[in-house]
């Protein structure tokens, strides 16, 4: 015989389990639309790599338009790692008229070089971001694996070097001296030319 305190202690655990399973759907729903969301972040972001395109530098925290070598180098390597997982930086050019006060400028080009592909590959950065990328042959196949000295740096060398306040740079390129064993950062300036190791 079932009594009526029995039939209602029935109905609150029925009702317990529906708003148990009740939370619980809730849940699952919003972990997928999450997940849904996050998906198309990535997927987004990844055609905006393979496109040569998107705001890379906001991974960096990098807000200016105009780049150091190095910060220029990050935006970049993250391109370079789309084209090949083992892609090392073999060169770095600069592209714009000249470098700032700060070492900065709003164009750089680097050179990566892939030991597994055996090819090259070539990314221009202009205003913080990733202009433009493509497959290229080289005839280097040295790639830079240690820290090297960023361009604010090199600058200050030359303006230690040269007594000037304003050396007025023209070509900023570091690239690997096979005779002398060494990374180094050729400057042109309005005084001249000048070297200077890059490797720390």
């Amino acid at each position: 015989m079932v009594t009526k305190n029995n039939q209602n202690q029935g109905l609150n655990n029925q009702d317990k389990a529906f708003s148990i399973n009740k939370k619980v759907l809730i849940i699952y729903t919003v972990a997928i639309v999450f997940l849904g969301i996050t998906s198309g972040l990535l997927a987004g972001y990844s055609f905006g790599l393979q496109k040569g395109q998107g705001d890379v530098k906001k991974i960096f925290d990098i807000s200016d338009t105009l780049l150091t070598a190095n910060e220029a180098y990050k935006v970049a390597m993250v391109k370079a790692k789309a084209w090949q997982d083992d892609a090392g930086l073999a060169s770095i050019r600069l592209i714009a008229p000249s470098v700032d006060n700060d070492g900065k400028s709003s164009s750089w080009e680097m050179a990566f070089y892939s030991v597994k592909s055996k090819s090259g590959y070539k990314v221009l950065i202009k205003d913080g971001n990733i202009a433009s990328s493509q497959g290229i042959a080289l005839a280097v196949t040295d790639t830079l694996k240690g820290a090297w000295l960023d361009s604010p740096i090199v600058l200050e060398r030359v303006l230690n070097s040269s007594g000037d306040e304003s050396p007025d740079i023209k070509d900023l390129n570091l690239s690997y001296f096979k005779n002398e064993h060494k990374w180094i950062w050729s400057v042109n300036y309005k005084k001249g030319n000048i070297t200077v190791i890059a490797e720390k």
